[in-house]
């Protein structure tokens, strides 16, 4: 079990002092517009914190500063607290080895790992999100490669191995640029087939998601990414035409339940080697534990938030704990995947 305050002492055995690995390359744009844009906070307000960083070195402080400015509190946190890389914790000592931030955004997990000795290469397709991430690195005295790429299959072919690739909250995103819905669990298992040929021979992926089969959802707790009560727990097929009669468009952004990841990822010769819960998400984790640690696993999921009465919540979690089913319903999992043996 690994909690936050771990996290803080793995922080403080990283290296802050500038290093002889500084490198200022520009970020090599394979393919994105510019202009593209997700986030958190407007895109002007990230271009005004970028440009103001770039000229006091110190972004980090100018994102504070933002967030008082604008009482923005979570973003605070999404942007500045290393609790969030909770989940790094998991791969042990990972000074010198080579990290891939698929998705990165702005360097929640990739600089945490950068400020702990690893050569990380940071991929999104958001510029201006590669540059927040970038100038991180660079006021560290760190080292980085810095991608900006569109799609998946635009990836050079010369990145070589990697000891880690890291999608964090991105598997369910990737239909979303090329599928219908037709062919969204191709365009995902493709997309971790791509990643596969990019791990060395004992390289591990650590993929965080939520649970498609997340007790939360039973309870009526919003889907997180369409904000439709219900809608993961329903067949593909209703689930898509409940999309489309709501939303207007196709629903692609899928997640799995903890059955569907042992069953599928085989079929890209890929195996799930390791498995935690992450409570009470994985985007703002305190607590890691095993799926094999039932007691662990109610302990975390009393963390998640539920939008039923606590009385109720309490007596499901008690039920599907008594049932020896507790780890299909939490909410976030975390996973190590490594190539299958041949």
């Amino acid at each position: 079990m690994f909690n936050d305050q771990q996290l803080v002492c793995f922080m403080k055995k990283c290296n802050h002092e500038p290093c002889n690995l500084v490198n200022d390359s520009p970020i090599q744009n394979i393919d994105v517009d510019p202009d593209t844009y997700y986030g958190e906070i407007p895109k002007s307000d990230m271009e005004t914190i970028l440009k103001n960083s770039q000229k006091n070195g110190n972004i980090e402080r100018e994102i504070s500063r933002y967030c008082d400015r604008k009482k923005n509190e979570y973003f605070r946190e999404y942007a500045l607290d290393p609790r969030r890389a909770l989940g790094l914790t998991l791969l042990g000592n990972i000074s010198g080895l080579r990290i891939l931030d698929y998705g990165c955004g702005i360097g929640s997990l990739g600089v945490v790992a950068a400020r702990h000795g690893a050569h990380v290469t940071f991929i999104d397709n958001c510029q201006i999100r590669l540059e927040i991430a970038r100038e991180r690195i660079l006021q560290s005295g760190l080292n980085g490669e810095f991608i900006a790429c569109k799609d998946y299959d635009s990836l050079p072919p010369d990145l070589g191995s990697f000891d880690f690739i890291l999608l964090n909250g991105v598997l369910e995103w990737i239909p979303v640029c090329r599928a219908s819905f037709d062919n969204v669990l191709e365009i995902q298992l493709d997309f971790l087939d791509h990643m596969r040929q990019y791990l060395s021979p004992r390289g591990s992926i650590y993929l965080a998601i939520e649970n498609r089969f997340a007790l939360q959802y039973f309870m009526g707790y919003p889907e997180d990414h369409t904000d439709i009560p219900y809608l993961s727990l329903m067949d593909r097929i209703e689930a898509n035409q409940c999309h489309q009669r709501l939303k207007g468009r196709d629903f692609l952004t899928w997640t799995w339940s903890l059955q569907e990841f042992k069953k599928l990822l085989p079929s890209v010769n890929l195996t799930l080697t390791e498995g935690y819960g992450i409570f009470p998400d994985y985007r703002f984790p305190r607590l890691i534990t095993s799926l094999e640690d039932k007691d662990g696993l109610k302990k975390g999921m009393l963390m998640e938030r539920y939008s039923a009465k606590n009385e109720f919540k309490n007596r499901f979690i008690d039920y599907v704990y008594n049932m020896d089913l507790i780890e299909h319903f939490i909410y976030s999992y975390c996973f190590l995947i490594g190539r299958e043996q041949e």
